[in-house]
């Protein structure tokens, strides 16, 4: 059945990071966590969605660059033994004096339940593609694990001869304890962090470092997993 066009996904996830956050602060202001950066990224300045909502389709700005998508996540759930996941995005970024750049993304994730155990048939699988002013190709795959372990996820961003490792993260700032659902992604080339995706907050925020192009294709990779419903953390 269709997913309403809800805010509760991302409400939940800024409560429990604001609630890991109080108790690591005692009686300080709650405040939403903050994902656990790489060093390399720590003194660079962030880029937000400015003006994402949580519609199925919509438009916002980032870095000099207007961004419009459509976004869409089902849920088919077979007597109580068995539910299909699937999610998938599609986008337009566009830049003044560059061609437009046009993605493709779909998710899928299968779960089977027997009794009271619940564990992953098909772990979740992402595959975006782009078009235009930029030929990519982007797979991540979550890992197998049982119920109530974290949900780490990991796979390759390939555009030319441009390849990233791409990274869930899952601990916030301060925080010992990791999370069960990614607070985000990080960037890799070359072993090298080149950028991340915070996704904590109801506004996703993206960091980039290097060249132009690289900053670029970090870009395009960080826009898709910002916008992804992710079939993980939804609810029917």
């Amino acid at each position: 059945m269709p997913y309403p066009m809800s805010t509760r996904i991302a409400q939940g996830f800024a409560l429990s990071a604001a609630l890991s956050a109080a108790l690591l602060g005692g009686c300080a202001a709650i405040t939403v966590a903050q994902m656990e950066l790489p060093a390399a990224l720590s003194g660079a300045v962030p880029q937000v969605f400015q003006g994402l909502r949580y519609g199925r389709q919509g438009r916002f700005d980032l870095d000099g660059a207007t961004v419009r998508f459509e976004r869409s996540a089902d849920r088919l759930q077979l007597f109580d033994a068995l539910s299909q996941d699937k999610a998938a995005v599609s986008y337009t970024l566009e830049r003044a004096g560059q061609l437009a750049v046009r993605a493709q993304c779909r998710a899928r994730r299968t779960e089977v339940s027997l009794g009271v155990l619940v564990g992953a048939a098909r772990p979740l699988h992402v595959q975006c593609e782009w078009s235009g002013g930029a030929t990519a190709r982007l797979d991540i795959a979550e890992r197998s694990a049982a119920a109530g372990t974290r949900q780490e996820r990991e796979g390759r961003y390939t555009e030319g001869d441009t390849v990233f490792e791409i990274r869930s993260v899952h601990r916030l700032q301060g925080s010992p304890l990791p999370l069960a659902q990614p607070a985000g992604y990080v960037v890799l080339r070359g072993g090298q962090a080149v950028g991340a995706l915070e996704l904590t907050d109801s506004v996703p925020r993206l960091w980039a470092i290097g060249p132009p192009a690289q900053q670029q294709s970090v870009v395009h990779a960080a826009v898709a997993l910002g916008l992804l419903w992710d079939p993980g953390a939804m609810a029917p």
